[in-house]
């Protein structure tokens, strides 16, 4: 068996970005043989739940999480010197290919990933998302890196796909880079910062790998190999294309420097993995060890919480009276003819 567990997973409830719904995701993690899978969606938790339910009732460990937006930490500097130059970090232009199909490329946000370790993490994962919402325009949230780093407790912090503020510190010098790692790891402490490696074959992935491997070798900081899903099989990535098209204001063909450049952005085997870190084997050690770290804190049972139903009342199951409604609804809104 080999050590991979998935914990950089986007669902369709990251809105015209994952492909995907959390049951398919968790239904495909238990055919390769996952022991547990992460959902992290775009700044929000709405198919925590769902994800966790079905997960736990399929024997399938779920890992609660979210990929937030920060606001660049650079921004103002950008403004006034430019940005992409690379004084001793990653080769220019790296992190840069085909950006646009990330969010946040036009305002050089960037991207962590953060998972829940226990019930004071999905505390705070919540406030931090609640943050973001209140104190940003609607439908696009962001989060200062500032109020991530007053909120560490119970978290544990990857640093990020192509829009890791690892890598856009890296971009600008290493020792921008290394003064930004010291400065998560006193935040967060000793072993809840993990520096993200990606490998989905596409260009300049190898050299963004080599550049964040060596920082985190410097500092004696973990690494921990990610999959960037968007979608739980090859094949779904067709639809992927087209929710970016539609997010861009669109067509299919017109996108094609927007969209992802292939379909490396599946939920792929254990084996594939190791494949693709043959030479970061820490990397993949690590998804376990952070797993097992986890597995203590259950979304469906620490909480308390029951989603509502009318049972009892004399009314129909929840679900089966908001069907009901909603055709009502749709009959009148769209009449027959």
């Amino acid at each position: 068996m080999v050590d991979y567990v998935e914990l950089h997973a986007h669902s369709a409830y990251s809105f015209l970005d994952g492909a995907s719904r959390p049951e398919e995701l968790a239904a495909r993690a238990l055919e390769l043989g996952y022991p547990a899978l992460a959902l992290t969606d775009h700044d929000g938790l709405y198919g925590s739940m769902e994800f966790a339910r079905f997960a736990r009732a399929h024997g399938l460990q779920p890992i609660t999480g979210a990929e937030l937006t920060l606001a660049s930490p650079f921004a103002a500097a950008e403004r006034t010197e430019g940005y992409g130059g690379s004084a001793g970090g990653v080769p220019a232009g790296t992190s840069g290919d085909r950006v646009k199909a990330e969010r946040g490329v036009e305002t050089g946000d960037c991207h962590v990933t953060v998972l829940a370790e226990n019930a004071t993490g999905y505390a705070n994962l919540c406030r931090l998302i609640t943050q973001a919402h209140m104190e940003s325009p609607r439908g696009d949230p962001r989060l200062d890196l500032d109020a991530l780093l007053e909120r560490p407790e119970g978290l544990i912090l990857l640093s990020g796909c192509r829009r890791s503020p690892l890598l856009a510190a890296l971009e600008r010098g290493a020792d921008e880079a290394e003064r930004l790692a010291g400065h998560l790891r006193d935040a967060f402490g000793p072993g809840n910062l993990f520096i993200e490696l990606q490998n989905n074959a596409v260009h300049g992935d190898l050299a963004r790998g080599r550049a964040l491997g060596a920082l985190a070798d410097r500092l004696r900081i973990p690494v921990v190999a990610t999959g960037n899903v968007h979608y739980h099989v090859a094949d779904r990535h067709r639809l992927q294309d087209v929710l970016v098209a539609i997010r861009n204001r669109t067509t299919v063909d017109d996108s094609h420097t927007l969209r992802r450049p292939n379909a490396c952005f599946h939920l792929a085997s254990p084996r594939e993995m190791a494949w693709r870190f043959a030479s970061r084997p820490d990397a993949l050690r690590n998804t376990r060890a952070i797993a097992e770290r986890c597995r203590a804190f259950d979304l469906t049972a620490d909480l308390g919480y029951r989603f509502p139903d009318f049972r009892g009342s004399g009314s129909a199951p929840a679900m089966r009276v908001l069907h009901q409604v909603c055709r009502r609804a749709f009959e009148i809104r769209y009449p027959p003819g």
